[in-house]
């Protein structure tokens, strides 16, 4: 099998987490490894386009049950 790397040094990743302490631990890692991390504090600002026009790659690590719609 032959793997192709992809570079994504310098890549912008929007991460979106509405715990302050969450976002203080993920960001200066991707920064360290050289990724810009691009923050947002809800799904809705995530979502929205005008917010982050030029992102690459978003995270996601819970679903709120605002999007997910499961109020169960």
């Amino acid at each position: 099998m032959n793997e192709t790397a992809i570079d994504l040094s310098g890549a912008s990743i929007l991460v979106v987490d509405d715990v302050p302490s969450n976002l203080n631990v993920l960001c200066p890692m991707l920064e360290e490894v050289g990724y810009e991390a691009l923050v947002a504090s809800s799904g809705h600002m995530a979502l929205d386009p005008s917010c982050f026009p030029h992102r690459q790659l978003s995270t996601c690590f819970d679903l709120p049950l605002v999007l997910s719609g499961d109020l169960r």
